[in-house]
């Protein structure tokens, strides 16, 4: 081998796990630009006449009227877009979110190479975890084609749990704070939290002031153009039940009931969601479980799934938190089961491809809805084996 050859080759096994986060990062922004032209239904008939009206109404202005059902931190952002006459709007929309999903595919990759002990192998899955979600179906078509922004939340969630991963507690409730005044759906990892917090008592209870004081900073520019507190602080009220819908396009417990019953089963169904977390939390703490990294994931994922298959109203693109804190847990613990999170990505997407396409599979919800049923179920009897593995002193 000649020297200028050995030197190459070298270099390139030197920085191969960089080369391939390079190669991974740059096929994914190819396959979003494919999507940045697409107009999907829900940009035509809420952001661009969201949009629209907060251009007539000044920008800023227009966060005093009743018109949109976001909360404020977000639509911030569409008011500045009507700052700039030449700017590409939906382009504008679309970038943000590619933007945060690159946050969430980084911070998935670092926390991974934070869990694994061996540092080579931690190189490796760390690349891994972010060419995965960075290349998930459900994460390219949800930002450049959908223009939705569910990553913007999950991704200040993965920075959260980076956060409790080192034991900043205080930085990740700020950004769990962050997240709730993104997106209400920040609140399916809490229960984590909280039993993270009985089990561990590594932080005071104070910190989870830092959520609700999140929410009212973020509520705070609308107040300042005139909305009343309670019109600015009831956003999130109004989001929680008036669709009518039990399930809105995800394969969920609720596609084996009707909506002839929706107040009843919308009762029911957060009421149940509740039982079920009340009833790990006392599991949790009658065997005095000790939480490590790995159940504190494990719990984050759960958690995220539960309220994703037992909370009503749901829609497909809520799954994004509990599709990739699966895939993180399975790449870093249980490589041989990352199949079971791929699984989920996939029915995801083709409930994405539903709204976005037209694609007519609802035949087959019911059958995807027990898949879903059964791979959470799976992770919930894990959770348990890998607690008494950990009581027992037993590597799990």
């Amino acid at each position: 081998m000649l020297g200028i050859e050995r030197k190459i080759t070298d270099w390139i096994r030197r920085y191969y796990f960089i080369i391939f986060w390079i190669f991974a990062f740059i096929a994914g922004l190819k396959l979003r630009k494919m999507g940045l032209e697409f107009v999907s239904s829900d940009f035509q008939n809420y952001l661009q006449p969201w949009y629209d009206t907060m251009k007539a109404n000044t920008g800023f202005k227009g966060l005093v009227l009743d018109f949109y059902t976001y909360y404020i931190p977000y639509m911030c952002l569409i008011a500045i877009a009507t700052y700039f006459e030449s700017l590409d709007y939906m382009l504008y929309l679309k970038v943000i979110s590619v933007m945060a999903e690159l946050v969430c595919a980084c911070f998935g990759g670092i926390c991974a190479y934070r869990l694994l002990k061996d540092k080579k192998e931690g190189k490796l899955y760390a690349a891994i975890a972010f060419a995965i979600i960075w290349l998930s179906p459900t994460t390219i078509m949800n930002g450049a084609f959908w223009g939705q922004c569910d990553y913007i939340y999950t991704a200040f969630i993965f920075v959260s749990i980076w956060a409790m991963l080192r034991e900043k507690y205080r930085l990740a409730f700020v950004f769990l704070g962050i997240a709730f005044a993104f997106k209400l759906q920040a609140i399916f990892i809490l229960p984590a939290y909280v039993i993270y917090y009985f089990c561990s008592r590594k932080f005071p209870i104070t910190r989870f002031l830092y959520i609700p004081l999140c929410y009212l900073i973020g509520g705070l520019p609308a107040i300042l153009e005139g909305k009343s507190i309670k019109d600015t602080y009831g956003i999130y009220v109004t989001q929680s039940h008036g669709f009518g819908q039990l399930s809105m396009n995800i394969p969920n417990i609720y596609r084996f009931l009707t909506d002839e019953g929706y107040n009843f089963f919308y009762s029911w169904g957060v009421a149940a969601t509740m039982l079920i977390f009340c009833i790990l939390a006392g599991m949790v703490f009658y065997r005095d479980y000790r939480i490590d990294e790995r159940i504190f994931l494990i719990m984050c994922a759960v958690s995220a799934g539960i309220c994703c298959m037992f909370l009503p109203e749901m829609h497909e693109r809520y799954s994004v938190l509990f599709i990739m804190l699966s895939y993180l847990y399975f790449i870093v613990y249980d490589r041989r089961k990352v199949i079971l999170a791929g699984i989920l990505d996939g029915i995801a997407t083709i409930t994405y491809c539903h709204c976005l396409y037209g694609l007519d599979l609802i035949e087959h919800y019911k059958v995807f809805a027990v898949i879903n049923l059964l791979i959470l179920f799976y992770m919930i009897v894990e959770t348990v084996i890998v607690c008494n593995k950990k009581k027992a002193g037993i590597s799990a």
